[in-house]
């Protein structure tokens, strides 16, 4: 947490305190103008009032506790979003890929030209290839755009905002379009085996996580 989120989260604080302090000033101006103006009802609505009063006052020190929960208890430290950002690394590409890890590969369409060339035995291969035949990139590109929004999800919390600086998006894009030229040297060139491929993407995971300490 770097000392401009400390001053961030302090001030946040700072507002939700005074704020509820301002609500339990005006409760107990009304308590007070209860207490003068309508003798008969002061007991009953005086009873009311401070109990709104004790809940505000329970209100305000929650509020005080929330707002900086972040940075004095050090529950999200940066090592803590690195982990998850692995974490969100090994559940996108091994759980959530669902079809997309068979579509991405070029032998999977083979296969299903060969199905559309055996019903339609009026076309040739070569006019199917021409057609269909790179229908496995934007699947590629959709998978490392799904990866990289995957992975960033625990850089939004860490920041509180999912509204990240312009120059981060652009390291996001160019991140997925990094996953999927890996990909691609896996899954079709052959160029690389799991190992190299995995070991790609936990440095892309490390590179966005250093890079967010300076958003």
């Amino acid at each position: 947490m770097t000392e401009r989120d400390h001053r961030t989260a302090e001030e946040d604080r700072r507002i939700i305190v005074q704020r509820a302090s301002f609500r339990v000033a005006m409760l107990d101006v009304a308590l007070y103008a209860v207490k003068m103006a309508v003798p008969g009802l002061e007991d009953e609505v005086g009873r009311r009032l401070a109990t709104i009063h004790e809940e505000l006052e329970e209100v305000r020190e929650k509020s005080a506790r929330i707002a900086n929960w972040w940075v004095e208890d050090e529950r999200m430290t940066p090592l803590a979003v690195l982990l998850l950002m692995i974490l969100a690394h090994v559940i996108e590409d091994f759980h959530l890929q669902g079809r997309m890890a068979e579509m991405k590969q070029k032998e999977w369409w083979y296969g299903q030209f060969a199905r559309i060339s055996a019903r339609q035995s009026d076309r040739d291969m070569s006019d199917i290839m021409a057609t269909y035949g790179r229908d496995y990139v934007p699947v590629l590109l959709l998978h490392g755009v799904e990866w990289a929004i995957c992975v960033t999800i625990p850089v939004m919390l860490y920041c509180g905002t999912i509204l990240l600086p312009d120059w981060y998006c652009v390291a996001i894009i160019v991140m997925a379009m990094l996953h999927a030229a890996v990909d691609h040297m896996k899954c079709n060139l052959y160029l690389i085996n799991l190992n190299a491929d995995q070991a790609v993407h936990i440095a892309q995971v490390v590179a966005l996580w250093m890079l967010a300490d300076l958003i």
